[in-house]
């Protein structure tokens, strides 16, 4: 999985972080910002994609390399290396489904957050 291949969600989370952007700490180092923001919000958007076709990761004896293990429901109907990145880019040009969909982690709708609070919300 790989966020590059959703140039929605890119677009996003970029706008939210701009409409954040007055009430960021600025005295934060740009490295520990980076770092934080791959791990707060990167690294849970590709753990969604992930769970949602593939078991875990094995590795491939011989090259050493990542291999992930397709879900048993889904071997005989899609590649191994499959990433559906469509159907996640389809949702965010669907205004009514974007809203719908966008749940927290404390079940708290994204949309019911003020707009400026929203990116900092996204951990949650």
């Amino acid at each position: 999985g790989n966020v590059r291949f959703m140039p929605e969600l890119v677009y996003f989370i970029t706008e939210l972080a701009l409409a954040a952007s007055s009430g960021l700490d600025s005295s934060s180092r740009a490295e520990e910002r980076s770092g934080l923001f791959l791990s707060k919000i990167v690294r849970p958007i590709y753990r969604v994609v992930f769970d949602e076709w593939y078991d875990e990761v094995d590795v491939d004896e011989g090259s050493g390399k990542d291999k992930p293990r397709l879900k048993a429901a889904l071997k005989a109907f899609l590649p191994p290396n499959v990433g559906n990145y469509d159907d996640w880019n389809e949702l965010f040009c669907d205004p009514k489904r974007l809203v719908a969909s966008m749940k927290l982690n404390d079940k708290c709708p994204l949309f019911d957050l003020p707009h400026e609070e929203r990116f900092a919300a996204l951990e949650r």
